[in-house]
């Protein structure tokens, strides 16, 4: 793979371009560089830092590359931001864009108690698992744009927002979980896929099988069940909803959005209802 993106350039030339960008006023940067404000905020401070990198190691060329140093860098000094401010920010964002704070909750709580639950199944981790906690807290963003096609609007929203703690990757990953969460399946003719390698691919269709699942389960929007088991018997999964309630919207929703699952994980998956006392 080819390291550097852009010729090298003598020191001396980096400076003066760096000058002249940095020069310019806000609105310039937003018009004719294209970048949205929250861009312009991270980049003001990457550039004096390449800078005065530059000075320190007395470098007498400059290229820019794919791998980002810069970004580890800037990190390291402002501390990488923990897994509760990631799912705090999620939060706050879908708070932002009027998402049901109740069906919120419930979609996140039955995400992770599938992945934890099928993980012999997934083989995935600590990092996916955070992804899917954000796609379940972001994934109907875009309903505050438009109800009929809000997993298409909702993935403008969340790779708009870049959403703090996550890299450019897990964001479009994200994005990606829940424009699916609802129906079709992320083709690799789409564009947004096609920016991921094989191994991101794979875990934003697992993930997107769970969400599918998870968002099932509050189908109703009611909260109906209290707790879920989830269980292995031969090729099947049963997952088991415990409510004082009928299950019947939420029985046929898994129905249906357990193709997915089925096809990413060969097994077949139901949900079975049982009172409670």
């Amino acid at each position: 793979e080819q390291i550097l993106a852009k010729p090298i350039v003598s020191v001396t030339s980096f400076f003066a371009a760096n000058n002249e960008i940095l020069g310019d006023p806000t609105q310039s940067w937003l018009d004719q560089l294209r970048l949205t404000a929250s861009q312009v905020d991270a980049v003001m401070p990457e550039l004096l830092l390449l800078e005065e990198i530059a000075r320190m190691t007395r470098t007498k060329k400059v290229g820019v590359s794919h791998q980002h140093m810069l970004h580890g860098l800037i990190l390291e000094e402002l501390g990488q931001l923990d897994n509760h401010e990631i799912l705090e920010h999620a939060r706050e964002l879908g708070q932002r864009f009027g998402v049901e704070p109740k069906h919120q909750a419930a979609v996140l709580k039955f995400a992770e108690q599938l992945f934890d639950r099928l993980k012999a199944l997934h083989g995935l981790h600590g990092r996916e698992r955070l992804l899917l906690q954000v796609a379940a807290l972001v994934h109907d963003v875009g309903s505050y744009l438009n109800t009929y096609h809000h997993y298409e609007y909702s993935e403008m929203v969340i790779l708009a927002d870049e959403m703090d703690g996550l890299s450019p990757v897990e964001v479009q990953m994200v994005a990606i979980i829940s424009r699916y969460h609802s129906h079709e399946v992320p083709g690799e003719g789409m564009h947004a896929v096609q920016q991921l390698n094989e191994h991101e691919r794979i875990i934003v269709v697992q993930l997107t099988a769970l969400l599918r699942l998870a968002d099932a389960l509050d189908d109703s929007r009611l909260q109906k069940i209290e707790k879920i088991t989830v269980s292995t018997k031969d090729a099947r999964v049963v997952v088991t909803g415990f409510s004082h309630e009928k299950l019947y919207l939420e029985q046929w929703t898994f129905a249906n959005k357990a193709n997915l699952f089925r096809e990413v994980f060969g097994r077949d998956i139901i949900l079975k209802r049982k009172g409670l006392q």
